[in-house]
């Protein structure tokens, strides 16, 4: 049954991972050029008055104030709402006086739009913004050895919704045993309530051989603050509390209430960097247990499509199996990205 547990471990990461990403769809990028000459490839989340939100290759979310905007071409129809409540979908480009001009799909001539005129546009169709890594792991605590690993992350991003998934697997082998082989996986679900305010959703998943973790399940809940959300930086941070099933190979099981907080940064750095940094932390509600999770990533943009990745997971258990000899393993990642 614990065998059987630990293979359906695997499988919800890489199952996760693989269905979801492939889900999506590569398309043609949106072109945006600003003020400065400054020349963006990406895709549009949503444009208003005053804001352009895009989602970029290298940078999640960002934020263009619209005055810095001197041109933009979608490559696919959007939906555009006037303040006089009409909706008109196609593609948008920009004259050289800065009017936006809509190519209605059901035919007839370019329309042409002032900037104060429009509520909002919004894509047609909603984009996965997909991401996998391949690369050489170095894991140190329960075992020191290197090792192969594969991961992949994912963002569905609207107006108001956003969808998020991640799954890594983590093997070694050495003299004719295995001597290393993890998996982790998340599904999480935010649904802002204000401009900054939203509250969340999540499944998280994890398996360790080496720590005779068959699996922990962790379905949790609550609020998120959105604390900084400019062009290059985005900080947030959440509350909320969970049901945390951990079935061992060895050990006894355990169910427990756990209250989970967690912390993001994403900094963008110069055009073509970006550093990230997840910590999440769970409270057992005997108030002793406590386990912690942090994902640290740095990544340089190689091409449109490529990344170089070096990536640092630490994760520790105060009270872990009195089968394993670490209460924390710590993993290096280092690879190439691929975006899609």
């Amino acid at each position: 049954m614990k065998t059987q547990m630990r293979r359906l471990a695997i499988i919800l990461c890489l199952g996760a991972l693989s269905f979801l990403a492939f889900a999506g769809e590569a398309s043609a990028q949106d072109q945006i050029t600003l003020q400065d000459d400054t020349h963006l490839e990406g895709w549009v989340v949503y444009i208003d008055h005053n804001y352009l939100l895009v989602t970029t290759p290298i940078l999640d979310h960002l934020s263009i104030e619209i005055w810095m905007v001197k041109s933009i071409n979608t490559a696919a129809p959007m939906h555009l709402l006037t303040y006089k409540s009409e909706w008109i979908t196609g593609p948008i480009k920009t004259t050289s006086d800065g009017t936006m001009q809509i190519h209605p799909v059901d035919g007839g001539d370019p329309i042409e739009i002032h900037w104060y005129m429009v509520a909002g546009v919004f894509p047609s169709k909603i984009r996965w913004a997909n991401a996998f890594t391949i690369g050489g792991s170095f894991t140190q605590g329960n075992t020191d050895v290197l090792g192969f690993s594969f991961t992949g992350t994912g963002t569905r991003k609207g107006e108001a919704n956003r969808f998020f998934w991640s799954g890594s697997f983590t093997w070694a082998r050495a003299e004719g045993h295995t001597v290393a082989e993890n998996a982790n996986g998340t599904l999480k679900f935010n649904r802002l309530i204000k401009p900054r305010l939203y509250w969340w959703a999540a499944e998280e998943l994890r398996y360790d051989k080496f720590q005779d973790l068959d699996l922990r399940s962790v379905t949790s809940g609550g609020i998120g603050y959105i604390l900084v959300y400019g062009p290059t930086t985005e900080m947030t941070v959440e509350a909320g509390a969970g049901f945390m099933a951990e079935r061992f190979a060895k050990e006894a099981d355990e169910n427990n209430i756990a209250f989970r907080g967690a912390w993001t940064w994403e900094q963008l750095i110069g055009r073509n960097a970006m550093f990230s940094n997840r910590f999440v932390t769970y409270l057992g509600n005997d108030s002793v247990k406590f386990q912690i999770t942090n994902q640290a990533e740095f990544k340089i943009n190689l091409s449109r499509t490529w990344h170089f990745k070096v990536t640092n997971g630490w994760y520790y258990d105060s009270e872990p199996s009195s089968f394993i000899g670490h209460n924390s393993d710590v993993e290096w990642v280092i690879g190439f990205e691929y975006v899609f």
